[in-house]
């Protein structure tokens, strides 16, 4: 794969990336699967992190990026987090005009998406 250019607060990209990856670790289960993707279109990038784990509940989704907010899951899985990971992310991708969205089923996994321009 060629480079992935995008313009942006270098730290704050990092540190984004970077707790999408540690959740994906945090909860999946023992032994399970995180992939990391990468699609280049022709004005962005879209990443991805799926895993295996915990997964979120439908009607918590919504809720799943305001600050201090951590699913009924993810309480019982670890007492680790505060609940600001996720609303952090989304803030980093809101100020680099970006989108996120995420696809998960309870108990299946989750796949977190974000669309960043290039």
């Amino acid at each position: 794969m060629e480079t992935a250019f995008i313009s942006g607060n270098r730290d704050r990209l990092k540190r984004m990336f970077g707790n999408l990856l540690s959740n994906a670790i945090r909860y999946s289960r023992q032994g399970g699967k995180v992939q990391l993707a990468i699609k280049d279109n022709v004005d962005s990038y879209l990443f991805s992190v799926a895993d295996d784990g915990i997964g979120v509940p439908e009607k918590e989704q919504k809720k799943i990026f305001q600050g201090f907010y951590r699913t009924k899951g993810a309480r019982l899985a670890t007492d680790q987090g505060t609940g600001l990971g996720l609303y952090y992310i989304k803030q980093v991708v809101d100020l680099h005009k970006g989108q996120i969205w995420l696809k998960s089923e309870e108990n299946k996994g989750s796949t977190f998406f974000v669309k960043l321009k290039k």
